[in-house]
């Protein structure tokens, strides 16, 4: 914008003097924003998962920071999971992404949601149990689904970036568990993916929050079998949220052999391949099949009926895999392989 005319070499050079100034205040200016760490202990893509974003679309469709879908209409957060309910039992700890004083916490909430609970019961509590934390410059983190009891941290105090504030849960609106991180400014929701400032429609900001050293694992593709294992019987998706239907000897009179895998964000076209091979190195069974429609998460499976007296003893091996052709004709694979005892 133009603030003045330059009418000779005296008013040039302090116009200079003036334009050299705010390089500093513009830094300056940068460094006022957030630098988050990872709000969970745990490692991405090997004990917990990335699984929604913020959704960036106003209207009623859903966009995150790619212009993809991973994410659901008027998402306020990001969701990271621990892999099942044997998890939270053993306990994963729920950090304080940046330096700050706590401003609320809920911590008497019961765990007890999940799929078929009546969400209208615990309206104006989504949340469940959580912690809110001011941060310096006008910035705000909400940190959501605590266990019941076990927030660490009181209104009024000081926390470090890393400090513990309580363990994961089930608690509030949820129906897997995961820790949810909202951040904003000056009350306004802000992705970390893309900070204050994107400078461009798509794909990491310039600005981003995120410790730089989290970049690589946060951004690959959600697309992820977080947990799998062999049943002797069909798997239910309720009982492997459970940490069930692991078995790693079964017996020879089962009535199934199944490989099976829980998936996050699989999606319209993605190749599924699963088998199953003998201990003399046949195959049980082998099963391809395309996805029809994207799913946030999704149990899949594939087995075979026992149709003599006993299976043959011995160790049997699975595998599952995923495949995404990508637009430059590659493929992002995902797979797992797992071992089982029949005696």
């Amino acid at each position: 914008m133009k603030m003045f005319d330059l009418k000779s070499a005296q008013e040039a050079a302090l116009a200079v003097s003036l334009f050299a100034l705010l390089f500093p205040m513009s830094s300056n200016a940068a460094q006022s924003d957030i630098k988050l760490g990872l709000p969970i202990d745990c490692t991405v893509g090997k004990d917990c998962w990335l699984v929604n974003l913020v959704d960036l679309d106003a209207s009623a469709g859903v966009k995150d920071y790619n212009c993809q879908d991973e994410s659901y209409n008027g998402h306020k957060g990001t969701d990271i999971s621990v892999r099942d309910l044997k998890a939270l039992r053993k306990g994963v700890k729920v950090l304080a992404a940046a330096a700050g004083i706590v401003r609320n916490i809920r911590n008497g909430m019961s765990g007890d949601t999940g799929e078929g609970f009546k969400f209208k019961n615990i309206k104006g509590r989504e949340c469940g149990n959580g912690v809110s934390i001011k941060h310096d410059n006008g910035w705000q983190t909400q940190y959501c689904h605590f266990r019941k009891g076990s927030v660490s941290v009181k209104p009024g105090q000081r926390v470090d970036k890393g400090q513990k504030l309580g363990l994961v849960g089930f608690s509030g609106k949820t129906v897997f568990p995961h820790i949810h991180m909202t951040v904003r400014y000056q009350g306004k929701v802000i992705d970390p993916f893309t900070g204050r400032n994107r400078g461009k429609p798509c794909g990491l900001g310039a600005d981003y929050l995120w410790d730089a050293a989290l970049i690589p694992d946060l951004t690959k593709p959600l697309m992820a079998i977080f947990s799998a294992g062999f049943s002797g019987i069909k798997p239910n998706a309720n009982a492997v949220l459970a940490g069930l239907h692991q078995d790693k000897v079964i017996s020879r009179q089962a009535p199934f052999l199944v490989i099976w895998g829980l998936t996050y964000r699989i999606k319209k076209g993605d190749l599924v391949h699963a088998q199953i091979t003998s201990p003399d190195g046949g195959v049980v069974i082998s099963h391809e099949s395309v996805i029809k429609q994207n799913k946030a998460r999704r149990l899949l499976y594939a087995g075979k009926k026992r149709k003599k007296l006993y299976w043959p003893e011995g160790i049997y091996r699975g595998e599952m895999s995923i495949r995404r052709p990508l637009a430059d004709g590659s493929e992002h694979v995902v797979r797992v392989k797992r071992e089982m005892l029949v005696r």
